[in-house]
């Protein structure tokens, strides 16, 4: 605990000592005031110190050996101590016991019924040798009477310091208040009345059924047109599936080969011809060659000799993988062609056998089955998602717009293609869904044109049908149309303006009494508020008309 010293000269005013107590660094102070008479010396300012040492978080001590300025100190409940180095106390008046000899009573001089009056061996004794002089005189019986309680001394009544800033706090709250009070009465007799009028008219059913168009954006000069606006969810839908079907994926079977050609013309032999072994096997070239024509050379007329036409050195490649094309030699056949001779010069090697599993068709068509029905079980969900995402208080869901466009199903690895060792195919494909809606505000402007083709000022639609509007027939494509149908309400024409001015500053009976002798009115209703409200406002802004329709 951090300490400080403060010396008080006589010179100082209490603000001063409060001042220098406030401005201290230590949170234990002793002040040590002056021999002389100074500011200390008063019970006020010794409360004001110890209220100011109490805000500030502080302990303050008084050194002083004075005994008045201590006890003026205990009262304000600040300790003294006599010295720096002596313990602090708060200090107390010593109480004197004053003893003047007057509790000692004489027991011979109490009466009988005071004395205890039962023998004991001694006193027997002591009877007995009454009459001798040299016994022991019995001792004198003293009583003590019990000590009287000590008298409280009685408190010094100290004066009390006003609080200001509970005051003021209190001042403020009660202002508070009050301002609070006015505002609400101003309010609640300037502001707050309000009346409104509800109308029930004798009104008539009309029938709508009409084929709309919808339309993103504005209808201007468009018949039979109404805002929409849709809502898509795209979601990417997958299955994992297993190859059924197996390959071989070795090395192809090589060798080298001769070709000759008998012919008197030339032929070409594309990578396309099939070169079969004698065991079977079939065999392809690895590029495009041409063979030239044979020839005959005679030395005389009758002594001729034909040559063949000849391509030597010529690679070929077995169609399939697999050891099974190795070891082929002699002579081959090329399928659909004759005077063709091929003859093995370097029999096939290389060949090598590998299998992995692959993807067929049957495998293809599963993984489509399996993902149509994934998309089918999520349709629902998705579905009355989108017909809850409107907003209901501005547009009307067409249920039977929702539509699905499914993308084209692709496999990875696509048909024959290999699957490496714990590996999976997998089908993918993206689903497209749709929902519209129709602007209520758009649409109920539509159906009161069809309730009332002609402008007519003497009837007026009360209902126009469109919180039980129902919808048909939606087709989609580039031009949407829904077939829609309602059912409304139509009656005579009231004029609000002169009704409000007729309920001005009336009570209820006035104004139903007033408005029921209208022409197709049947019935009138009206609600005050707020509930101590007993009659229409003086300002027409504050009157509401509102109309009720049979059955509704």
């Amino acid at each position: 605990m951090q300490k400080d010293i403060i010396y008080i000269d006589a010179e100082d005013d209490i603000t001063t000592i409060i001042g220098k107590i406030k401005k201290s660094k230590g949170t234990l102070i002793a002040l040590v005031p002056p021999k002389r008479v100074g500011p200390i010396h008063g019970a006020v300012n010794l409360r004001l110190i110890a209220r100011a040492a109490s805000q500030s978080k502080k302990r303050v001590v008084l050194v002083t050996s004075d005994q008045p300025l201590a006890l003026l100190a205990s009262s304000a409940g600040i300790p003294t101590a006599k010295n720096l180095q002596s313990k602090p106390e708060l200090a107390k008046l010593d109480v004197l016991d004053v003893d003047d000899g007057s509790d000692v009573i004489d027991g011979s001089s109490l009466p009988d019924n005071r004395i205890d009056t039962k023998k004991t061996e001694d006193d027997e004794k002591a009877e007995g040798q009454e009459d001798d002089p040299l016994a022991e005189k019995p001792k004198e019986v003293k009583v003590e009477r019990k000590k009287q309680p000590e008298k409280e001394t009685p408190k010094k009544i100290e004066p009390k310091v006003p609080n200001f800033s509970k005051f003021r706090k209190k001042f403020i709250l009660i202002g508070a208040g009050v301002l609070s009070l006015i505002v609400f009465a101003v309010w609640a007799i300037w502001f707050a009345p309000s009346a409104t009028i509800v109308i029930k008219a004798k009104t008539e059913k009309a029938e709508v059924m009409s084929k709309l168009r919808l339309v993103k954006g504005s209808t201007n000069g468009m018949t039979d047109a109404v805002q929409a606006m849709d809502t898509q969810e795209k979601k990417t839908y997958s299955v994992d599936f297993d190859g059924s079907g197996s390959k071989n994926v070795g090395e192809k079977a090589r060798g080298m080969v001769t070709i000759t050609n008998e012919k008197t013309s030339s032929i070409t032999l594309t990578t396309d011809a099939v070169l079969k072994s004698s065991s079977g096997n079939s065999y392809r070239l690895t590029k495009s060659i041409t063979v030239p024509a044979g020839t005959v050379s005679c030395t005389t007329i009758f002594s001729c000799s034909p040559s063949t036409g000849k391509v030597t050195g010529v690679t070929i490649e077995a169609v399939n993988p697999g050891a099974s094309y190795n070891g082929a030699s002699g002579t081959m056949t090329i399928s659909g062609l004759s005077n063709i001779g091929v003859k093995i010069t370097s029999e096939t090697s290389g060949g090598t056998d590998k299998k992995v599993k692959i993807v067929t068709s049957s495998d293809i068509n599963s993984a489509k089955e399996s993902l149509k029905k994934k998309m089918s079980d999520d349709s629902d969900q998705i579905k009355s998602r989108l017909l809850s995402s409107f907003d209901s208080s501005k547009y009307i869901v067409i249920n039977e717009s929702f539509s699905e466009s499914t993308g084209d199903m692709s496999s990875q690895p696509t048909l024959d293609g290999e699957l490496s060792d714990g590996a999976k195919a997998k089908m993918t494909t993206e689903v497209t869904r749709t929902v519209w809606a129709v602007s209520k505000d758009n649409l109920g402007e539509y159906l009161s044109k069809k309730l009332l083709p002609n402008d007519n000022n003497s009837r007026k639609v009360y209902d126009n049908g469109v919180s039980s509007v129902v919808f048909s027939d939606f087709a989609g494509g580039d031009n949407k149309t829904v077939s829609v149908s309602a059912t409304g309400q139509v009656g005579p024409s009231i004029d609000e303006k002169l009704i409000k001015e007729q309920s001005k500053n009336k009570h209820y009976g006035e104004i139903q009494s007033s408005l029921e002798s209208i022409q197709g009115v049947q019935d009138v209703d009206v609600k005050f508020w707020p509930f101590w409200v007993s009659k229409a406002p003086n300002s027409v802004d504050k009157i509401k008309i509102e109309y009720s329709v049979d059955g509704k």
